[in-house]
């Protein structure tokens, strides 16, 4: 039988994470995320993990996460994911909230994150990024 991550890991590696996207710390990031690490989103399709981080925190500031819940897999024992409300500011845009859940694939270890699939209803945040209102190198 597989093991499975405890909830208590599975809490810390999230706000492990929430910290490190808070803060905009690229650095963290690198420390959670495999090297090959991918993220999934509606809007940006996939990309690997320090680019989209990195093009995340040149465009969105103001960044507060609040974990609203962790949930750990049963069928999958290396998945867990993070449900919260994201208020962030995206440039050129008011704040704003939107709910999130960002689904983890962690290694065999449960100490790095492979991959996160990150779902969210993309009516109100697509106009944010179809039209940029501001030029961003990424």
């Amino acid at each position: 039988m597989a093991a499975h991550i405890t909830p208590q890991d599975a809490e810390e590696i999230c706000k492990r994470y929430i910290a490190a996207v808070e803060a905009g710390d690229l650095s963290a990031i690198d420390t959670l995320f495999t090297q090959d690490a991918i993220v999934r989103t509606p809007v940006s399709g996939h990309k690997p993990a320090r680019a989209f981080y990195a093009y995340v925190f040149k465009a969105i500031s103001d960044r507060k996460m609040k974990l609203l819940d962790v949930l750990v897999g049963i069928s999958a024992p290396s998945r867990v994911a993070l449900h919260m409300a994201y208020t962030r500011t995206v440039i050129g845009s008011p704040p704003a909230t939107i709910e999130t859940i960002d689904i983890f694939e962690l290694t065999d270890r449960f100490d790095q994150i492979s991959a996160v699939n990150i779902v969210y209803d993309t009516a109100p945040v697509r106009t944010d990024f179809e039209t940029p209102k501001a030029q961003i190198d990424g």
